[in-house]
């Protein structure tokens, strides 16, 4: 939410995978790298996880602790589906290094948001749909100028 300008911050970074064999595979090689542990409450250091390409595509959501920091992997996400279905509510940033990464929208944010229902989730959606009616306000008099 931070990169789309939001105030609301959060302590983990979150990934929406797209479930293919050669996708999975390639993020249980990245995810290798990272150290991952499963985040259990009460256990500051987590539990060991192997997490291989057959776990990933099997498995639904894994909140992870790294070397780097809280890492959640989500096959889906409340509200808006899965990857395929979240690709009608990306943002493309480009990165300071040059390359380009995919973020849910601020529309997507507020269908996740909704469809996730919890109380810290509910509590950011009049921010969140205050920040998409200034987009609209913008767009709208961007075109008016065309």
């Amino acid at each position: 939410m931070v990169i789309q300008g939001s105030s609301y911050t959060t302590e983990d970074f979150d990934v929406l995978y797209e479930r293919s064999t050669s996708n999975c595979g390639r993020l249980a090689a990245a995810l290798r790298e990272m150290n991952p542990r499963l985040r259990v409450e009460g256990i500051a250091e987590g539990l060991a996880a192997h997490l291989d390409a057959t776990a990933i595509r099997n498995g639904s959501s894994f909140t992870l602790t790294t070397d780097f920091g809280d890492f959640d992997i989500l096959g889906q996400i409340d509200g808006v589906g899965k990857y395929e279905d979240a690709l009608q509510y990306v943002d493309r940033f480009e990165l300071s290094d040059g390359r380009e990464t995919q973020v849910l929208s601020i529309e997507g944010l507020i269908v996740a948001k909704r469809g996730a229902g919890r109380p810290k989730d509910l509590a950011a959606l009049p921010e969140l749909e205050a920040m998409r009616e200034l987009g609209d306000s913008e767009d709208r008099r961007k075109n008016r100028r065309s």
